[in-house]
This record gives structure tokens, C-alpha cells and sequence, in this order.
């Protein structure tokens, strides 16, 4: 039985065809089809239906999401990456690096007495994202040149491994704050030895 089928194509015109010769082109993401050998069973209409899918729906922005952008960083995981965006996203959505710093337990707090002061690291932080930064700064630092330096001099000069962290952390949130701001993805550099 031959009958024929009309489908809109991406510009909204009608295109008929006949189910008898649903062979997809040499492009796999095409929405046109050649006469030959129909695949079985309905697997024919699924191959135009994901190529139509693909070719109509597919929107490409230009510029990088969030995801993207923060995904490119050094020493950001899967895990990272979903509770970054999860427990911070509005933050993360405003750019807004200073209270970015003050959930990530990131900004120091100075306490001043009399002729006496002393900084402290925030303990009044999400802890979750607080796990989040510490093993975002310990992964950079293992995996990126830049970051293990920085970590290296903190340590060199004093600094406990909590605070080096924190401070190659402080770093890494100015220049996703910077890349977020600008759209840009992160340049890659050599892995750490």
C-alpha cells in the first residue's frame, strides 16, 4: 500500500513523501530522503524523526552557558559543577564574586580588639559548597600548572594547606566570576608534574 505523508520541514513548508523509501542521505542529520532499501519496521520513521529533531530544534547560542564556562575550569567535576550551580546559582547568575566568596567560606573575617587583630577563615558558610570549593582548589592544584604554583608559594611562605587551598580557590572564583562576565571558556594549560 503506498500512501503518501507530508511533514513540515525546519522553514515550515510542506514536504511530502511515501513511506515505502525512508532511507536517510549520506548526512545523517539531513531531513531528505533517497529511494532504496526501507529499513524495517518503524525504524525509518524514527531515523527522520530524530534528523528533523535534531536539525530543526537544535538551538545554538552564541555564547557558552554558565555550565559550559565553569565546566572548563581547572579541577571542575561533575559533582563540583552540580552543586556549584545548584547551591550558588542565583549568585552564580548575578556574576556577584564578593558573595560568591562570603557562601564559599572564601572571604576572611578580620576581628579587632583594642590594639589586637586577627584573621579568621568565615565559618558561616554553606557547607556543601564549602566540600565543593575545597576539592575544586585541591583538584587545580594537582591539575594545573598555574594554580600549583600559586599553591606551591603559599606553602613556601607559611601558609597551612587549608589556606593555600583557600586562596588558590579566592583565584580560581575571581577568574570564573571574569570568564562569566566576558562569556569566555578557560585557556588550557599543562597538567602539574
Amino acid at each position: 500500500m503506498w500512501r503518501t505523508v507530508t511533514r513540515l520541514n525546519c522553514n515550515g513548508a510542506v514536504t511530502p513523501r511515501t513511506n515505502h523509501a525512508l532511507v536517510p542521505t549520506t548526512n545523517p542529520h539531513s531531513t531528505t530522503m533517497q529511494s532504496g532499501d526501507a529499513p524495517a519496521g518503524n525504524e525509518a520513521g524514527k531515523l527522520v524523526d530524530q534528523g528533523f529533531h535534531h536539525q530543526c530544534f537544535k538551538y545554538e547560542s552564541p555564547r557558552p552557558t554558565d555550565r559550559d564556562i565553569l565546566a572548563s575550569m581547572p579541577g571542575v567535576g561533575i559533582l563540583v559543577l552540580a552543586n556549584l550551580l545548584g547551591e550558588a546559582g542565583v549568585v552564580i547568575r548575578n556574576r556577584d564574586y564578593v558573595a560568591l566568596r562570603c557562601l564559599a567560606w572564601i572571604a576572611p573575617v578580620t576581628k579587632e580588639s583594642g590594639k589586637s587583630r586577627r584573621v579568621h577563615r568565615r565559618r558561616a558558610a554553606n557547607p556543601r559548597l564549602v566540600d565543593s570549593m575545597y576539592h575544586w582548589a585541591r583538584v587545580a592544584a594537582q591539575v594545573d600548572s598555574i594554580c600549583r604554583q600559586r599553591y606551591d608559594a603559599l606553602r613556601v611562605r607559611g601558609h597551612t594547606h587549608g589556606g593555600a587551598l583557600r586562596s588558590v580557590a579566592d583565584r580560581l572564583l575571581a577568574v570564573a566570576c571574569a570568564m562569566l562576565k566576558t562569556g569566555t571558556m578557560y585557556p588550557r594549560t599543562t597538567a602539574a608534574t
